[in-house]
């Protein structure tokens, strides 16, 4: 009896594991804000790059991240704790952050302060590096790699969303009919 309660236990414990980490785009230190809609140009923004670990927490991230036109990264800053950031990291592309300490709880990577070099709107968007994978690397032995999944994507003058989006100069005909109707 007291073995079939402990592998029940087993069972249970590693079906409540999280297997992914996540990573996500919001614009204050509560994670909680995941758009913005500046006052006009060059008035600067803050955006931060947060993760959630899995249960088996996170040392390292690799990710990627898409820009808009007409946002001008004017300042970058890794999260103090950080150990190790690859080059690159201080712009929008390829990224890898190393922490010296397993993280197991919501952790912030970098915070960009962002301007408006035209009044426009559109997201920014977490993407698929192109110098390997969306990766998070646990902290167990043997520092095992497990997909990164993504929360949302940063709205820029638009609302935050699930799914990536575009706009199109083809969908401004569109936009404006609503409007004069």
């Amino acid at each position: 009896m007291v073995l079939l309660v402990l592998s029940l236990m087993t069972i249970c414990s590693s079906l409540s594991a999280t297997p992914s980490s996540y990573i996500g785009l919001y614009a204050d230190d509560e994670h909680s804000i995941c758009a913005w809609y500046p006052a006009g140009v060059f008035v600067p923004f803050t955006m931060m790059i947060w993760i959630v670990p899995s249960d088996n927490g996170m040392l390292c991230v690799n990710y990627g991240i898409s820009n808009l036109d007409f946002v001008m990264y004017v300042e970058s800053e890794l999260n103090p704790t950080a150990g190790i950031s690859i080059a690159g990291c201080d712009s929008p592309q390829d990224c890898s952050v190393c922490f010296s300490d397993c993280q197991s709880d919501w952790v912030w990577l970098y915070r960009y302060t962002l301007m408006l070099t035209e009044i426009s709107f559109g997201t920014i968007n977490i993407v698929q590096p192109t110098s390997g994978s969306l990766i998070a690397t646990e902290c167990i032995e043997g520092n095992p790699e497990i997909p990164l999944v993504v929360l949302g994507y940063f709205g820029v003058n638009q609302d935050c969303l699930t799914e990536p989006q575009s706009t199109e100069i083809s969908s401004w005909g569109v936009i404006k009919g609503l409007y004069s109707e």
